[in-house]
This record gives C-alpha cells, structure tokens and sequence, in this order.
C-alpha cells in the first residue's frame, strides 16, 4: 500500500484448504480467513484509495457443480462475499479503479478469457477470447489512469500447436485483441506505466539459445519488443512491477528457486 505494506492472499493445504488473507498493516502480521471451503486456482488481491483490500477469487459451488467466481471486500473491518462470475476455471485477476470499482479476468471452463465489472452497479460480464481444442492456464488485470482495462494472458492453440501470449485492451473505446509474437509463452503478469504502456513478464521458449527463458515484452516504444532476461533454467510464476521512473522488477521461480530481476541501471540483471 502507499505506506509499503504487504497484503497477500493465499489457500491453505488439505483440510486447511480456504481463502486466507495477510498483512503487515498494523505493524505487526495479522491473518484472517476469508472463505471456508473448497478454493481453486489463483486468487487476486487489490486496495482501494483507503488501503481496504478486495479478493478474487473461485470457489466449488457444489449445489450447482459448477466453480463459481467471488469477489470479497473488508471495507467495513470484516469480509463480505458475493458471487461475481461462474463456471469460472483456473484462474482471476483482480484491479479497482479510482472510484474503487472492480475489474477482474478469469478463465471460464479454461477456454475462454472473461471479464466481469461491477463499475455500472451491477455485475457485467464479456467474452474477451476463446479458443477450441486449446486451454488458457492464466490471465492478469490492470487499470490505466484513464480507467482502461488491459489484460495479458496465455494458453496453448491447437491451431498453431504452441502456448501463444494475448494482450486485449478497450483503450481505444472498443475491445481490441492482439497475438504478441513470442515463442511458446506461458504464466504472463502485466503491469502498466503512467502513460498506459504495457510491460509484461511471461515464461517462455526460448528458439534462438534453445532454452527456457523469463522473457519481457512491451509496447512502450508503439511497438511490442521482446527481452530475453534469464535463460537456461525453467520459469514459473513471474510476477512484475514498475518504480516510479518506470523501470521494471521482475519475481519469478527458477527450479523451485525464488529469482528477482530488474533493469533500473539500464540491462537487465538477475
């Protein structure tokens, strides 16, 4: 938060599965619980302008068979919970806007890239992307200043027969999808600079050193261009942030190994 806190959100293992929030805030670490049951995949943590923490995130919904999408705020000192989105698969994102209203991706039935807004009131949701004979495996979220919504995301095509990395953005007004040219990507995290650039860090295929790679892309110059930050070991659950001279800082895992990247003297180093 703007004080350097932390707030995380987790699950439990086993009997202990559930949606679990942390933080720092007071000083000190506190924990809480969130949801109770059954949870599945990636879960999204954000704050409003008052440092309150929202969650995405999905749930079992046995009655129905079906995975369904939550979204839980602590505004009022306690959680409140209210179902945002179903037959929700892997995978949300989760950012709120200036006035505090949330934007969230998920994948529904891991074929399908959605997005659900409360911003008008009342929940809304779109279809952003599909793909037949393939899967997406995640998604990440971000808010411009202008209150755009940008999100990267990858999964593998039966077409093309390799992971591809998507980007799809409604800052021109109208929902517009574009294929980054990168090989064999997977696992994107998204981040946006004041101007509305992206900069995105995914695990990739590397085809010119033969390897796995971190790789970062991004459209700052107009044009996407693509760096390979680490190779030789494989990567998993990349994570990027900028400062705010806008240089980025990448956390990833390299056989099982947390990593940390950035490119603040100029080149990346790792």
């Amino acid at each position: 938060d703007e004080s350097g806190k932390a707030h995380i959100g987790y699950s439990g293992w086993g009997s202990d599965n559930g949606v679990r929030y942390a933080t720092n805030a007071s000083g000190s670490w506190t924990t809480g619980t969130v949801y109770s049951g059954y949870t599945y995949g990636a879960m999204s943590v954000a704050l409003d302008g008052a440092g309150k923490a929202s969650m995405s995130y999905i749930v079992w919904d046995g009655s129905a068979s079906s995975y369904r999408l939550k979204y839980a705020i602590n505004a009022s000192g306690t959680w409140t919970a209210e179902t945002a989105g179903s037959e929700a698969g892997y995978d949300t994102s989760l950012a709120l806007d200036e006035a505090g209203k949330a934007h969230i991706s998920y994948t529904k039935n891991d074929s399908v890239i959605m997005y659900v807004t409360n911003a008008s009131g009342t929940w809304t949701t779109q279809t952003l992307d599909s793909v037949e004979g393939g899967w997406f495996d995640n998604t990440s979220l971000a808010v411009d200043n202008g209150g755009n919504t940008h999100i990267s995301y990858s999964g593998w095509h039966s077409d093309t027969g390799s992971y591809v990395l998507g980007y799809v953005t409604n800052a021109s007004g109208t929902w517009t999808t574009e294929t980054i040219d990168i090989d064999e990507a997977w696992s994107t995290s998204l981040a946006l600079d004041g101007n509305g650039n992206a900069h995105v860090s995914c695990g990739s295929w590397d085809e010119t050193m033969n390897s796995y790679s971190l790789t970062y892309v991004t459209n700052e110059s107009g044009i996407w261009t693509t760096e390979s930050v680490d190779n030789f070991s494989y990567v998993d659950s990349p994570s990027v942030a900028l400062d705010t001279s806008g240089n980025a800082y990448i956390s990833y895992l390299s056989n099982y190994t947390l990593m940390h990247a950035g490119n603040a003297g100029g080149s990346w180093t790792a």
